[in-house]
Formats: C-alpha cells, sequence, structure tokens
C-alpha cells in the first residue's frame, strides 16, 4: 500500500529502462517511454500543480558484485526536464560518460505545492 499524503511522494515508478521503457510497478505514473538512448519519460497520472518538485532516484541492476569498467552495470541518472505532468530523466556510463540505457530506474516525485 502506498502512502500518499503530507510529506509523501505524489507519484513513484520502479521501471525497465535498458533498451525499452516498462513500468515494474508505480503509483501516480500513467506511463513511461524510451525518448532516446540513454533519455525516458514519466508520465504522471496525478499531476504536480507546478514543477518545482524534487526528483530523488537511482539507477539499478540485478547484481551482486562491482567493478570499474562493467559496462550497462554502472549507471548515474539526472533529470533533465520537468514539467506538472512529466519528467524526463538522462541516464550516463560511469566509466565513459557515454549517455546510455540502464537496466532498471527507480524515482519518487516529491512536492509541497497542492
Amino acid at each position: 500500500m502506498a502512502y500518499y499524503g503530507d510529506n509523501g511522494p505524489f507519484a513513484w515508478v520502479s521501471m525497465s529502462a535498458h533498451n525499452t521503457a516498462s513500468i515494474n510497478d508505480s503509483f501516480g505514473i500513467s506511463s513511461v517511454s524510451r525518448v532516446q538512448n540513454g533519455t525516458h519519460q514519466v508520465n504522471f497520472s496525478s499531476f504536480s500543480s507546478n514543477n518545482n518538485y524534487c526528483v530523488v532516484g537511482e539507477n539499478g541492476n540485478d547484481r551482486t558484485t562491482w567493478a570499474d569498467g562493467d559496462d550497462d552495470t554502472d549507471h548515474a541518472l539526472i533529470v533533465l526536464q520537468r514539467s506538472s505532468g512529466s519528467c524526463r530523466m538522462g541516464s550516463f556510463d560511469m566509466d565513459d560518460g557515454n549517455t546510455d540505457d540502464p537496466y532498471r530506474i527507480y524515482a519518487a516525485f516529491y512536492s509541497t505545492a497542492n
């Protein structure tokens, strides 16, 4: 059961993102899409009243170990664009800095605006 209310996220998503985009689990999300390599968009079903919300997120993978040089498993997530109805996020490989698709994206969206 998702918590919704004061100091809780108005939306969150767990999504697969490698070469595609699909929702694994979510709250307040209508759809996700892969815009291009390393760029994904999350569309909200419950819109924020403005674009001054906070995004807390990470790229993930099903791994038990990690080593420098592991391509496709060491990505960082950045917010590219916010709007009241969606958020566009980018991912890049930490070894070479190239734009790249992570295996998973996990993100929560917080706003104090009503």
